[in-house]
């Protein structure tokens, strides 16, 4: 059965948001996460937004933040990288199939 974190961080990476180093803030009780975003994306949001840049580290946050994680997220722009729907895609796949080698997921490892 598939880990539902796992699949989550597959999912934000296909955003092209990279979790590079988290530090937990024993003082404060809450961890400190630092990504990685794309600059621009042809992800759009319900808005219309670009899912990248601060939109796109906005919108991890709210999400943890709902799930009931207390955290403080540090972004660093990638200047210059567009996100494309096929490297999305590809990024999915294959973290999906380094997570999974052995399972039956339709379209990344049939």
């Amino acid at each position: 059965m598939m880990n539902e974190g796992t699949i989550m961080v597959a999912v934000w990476k296909a955003y092209g948001l990279n979790l590079v180093k988290e530090v937990e803030d024993k003082e404060n009780n809450r961890l400190i996460l630092f990504i990685d975003v794309p600059e621009t994306s042809d992800k759009l949001n319900a808005h219309g937004e670009q899912m990248a840049g601060d939109v796109l580290a906005r919108r991890f946050k709210e999400v943890l933040t709902e799930q009931g994680l207390r955290v403080q997220v540090r972004r660093r722009i990638i200047k210059g990288l567009h996100w494309t729907e096929e490297i999305g895609k590809s990024v999915m796949d294959k973290e999906l199939t380094k997570q999974f080698p052995y399972q039956n997921i339709p379209g990344v490892n049939t």
